[in-house]
């Protein structure tokens, strides 16, 4: 079994993040969900491995969806950011 890496835990992080609660279907820009990931690790890693992993998941989103350029439901300036992949609805039979 591989290990979990920085990545993985800031992955979880954000993708939870952008799915559910206060941001739910919001955009954030990468330094706030780089902000919001750091408070929830809390010691567990270094803001540098934070940022790198957020800058690997930029690069590789999977089920996440990079903005190249948007407003930040946080903090109202226009960024690069993450959003949520919007989940296909059944379709109504």
């Amino acid at each position: 079994m591989k290990p979990l890496t920085t990545e993985d835990f800031v992955r979880r992080i954000v993708g939870t993040t952008l799915r559910s609660g206060a941001w739910r279907g919001r955009a954030l820009c990468v330094l706030c969900l780089e902000r919001l990931a750091v408070e929830e690790l809390g010691r567990t890693f270094k803001a540098t491995d934070v940022h790198r992993a957020l800058a690997a998941i930029r690069e590789k989103p999977g089920a996440l969806v990079f903005r190249p350029t948007f407003v930040c439901a946080k903090c109202e300036k226009t960024r690069p950011g993450l959003s949520a992949s919007p989940r296909s609805r059944p379709s109504a039979r």
